[in-house]
């Protein structure tokens, strides 16, 4: 995708199972990965632009990454972002504060993620139906959705006082 492109549309490149790579070209100024921009989409692997800071509700879900490049100005990831992706871990940048209702919702090979030191908002069901092993949740986090865990029974480890059994289903 070229430098020139400023915006995608909605949808832009929405259940092409035949796409398995997208590039963005060095300077790239897209800001945001709108609704569904590559939903169902069997990319393995993307470096998103330096210069995103939001991705859009479904944008990636049901993707088939085994690796992907977090922007270090990304503050926002949707709902349904990575809704049911192939993602095994996640480091997310510090810069996040927001992590959307069903983000990696039944993203079954979740096996961990590192939370942003600035995170306010876990959404519900964020991370309902991933294989978590631990989790850490930052004292700058506000708000921990319904069922945020639902569905996590491979979570042994919560470093945290303000998980409770609303926010694991129990």
């Amino acid at each position: 995708i070229p430098a020139s492109v400023t915006s995608l549309g909605w949808s832009a490149f929405d259940s092409i199972p035949s796409l398995a790579s997208v590039r963005f070209a060095a300077g790239s100024t897209l800001t945001t990965i709108p609704e569904y921009a590559f939903n169902g989409d069997h990319i393995t692997f993307l470096r998103l632009p330096s210069s995103v800071t939001t991705i859009g509700n479904e944008a990636f879900a049901h993707s088939r990454f085994t690796g992907f490049t977090w922007p270090s100005s990304l503050t926002s990831i949707g709902s349904g972002a990575f809704r049911e992706s192939s993602l095994t871990g996640v480091t997310l940048p510090a810069s996040v504060t927001s992590i959307g209702d069903q983000a990696f919702f039944y993203s079954a090979n979740l096996a961990y993620i590192d939370l942003s030191s600035s995170l306010l908002t876990i959404g519900q069901q964020a991370f309902q139906g991933t294989i978590l092993q631990s989790i850490e949740i930052p004292s700058t986090t506000t708000s921990i959705g319904w069922a945020a865990f639902y569905y996590v029974t491979s979570l042994t480890d919560r470093k945290s006082t303000r998980l409770n059994s609303s926010h694991l289903g129990i």
